[in-house]
């Protein structure tokens, strides 16, 4: 894998965490256009853009400030080539968050397992599966019950 694939790999996680952060779902919707997002959480399966911003939007809190007053740290990514133009990218995440009545904790933390695809455009997500291994106080995140 080259440098700049590697990258733009990296640059597409860390967008993913910061539209969640900042409420931006519809460019969230947006990365998942021929994509989609499962969890061990839930049974649905996320398809599209119009799937990924409106469970979003609807599930997700947002504050007065216009965010979802979190912060995803992203962390140990390992990447395994599945062929010319894929990758599987696996990694940690756990999410802070502090609002004006919850003091500043961790709220969940888990796993992604992320698979990439390289079309003309550049590399994109194919999928995002999400494993959820530790809930906290999600009251302030959620509009929906989380269970492991």
């Amino acid at each position: 894998m080259e440098l700049a694939d590697k990258v733009a790999i990296d640059n597409l996680i860390a967008r993913y965490a910061r539209c969640v952060d900042t409420a931006d779902y519809a460019a969230l919707g947006r990365m998942f256009a021929a994509g989609e997002i499962t969890a061990n959480v839930r049974d649905e399966r996320l398809v599209g853009e119009e799937q990924v911003r409106t469970f979003y939007s609807t599930t997700n809190r947002t504050h007065a400030d216009g965010t979802a007053r979190t912060h995803h740290i992203v962390t140990n990514f390992e990447y395994h080539a599945r062929s010319p133009g894929e990758v599987r990218v696996d990694s940690c995440f756990t999410v802070l968050q502090g609002t004006a009545t919850l003091p500043l904790q961790p709220i969940v933390a888990g796993r992604y397992n992320d698979v990439f695809v390289k079309d003309k455009d550049g590399w994109r997500f194919a999928s995002k599966h999400i494993i959820v291994t530790h809930l906290g106080n999600l009251a302030e995140h959620l509009t929906i019950s989380l269970s492991t």
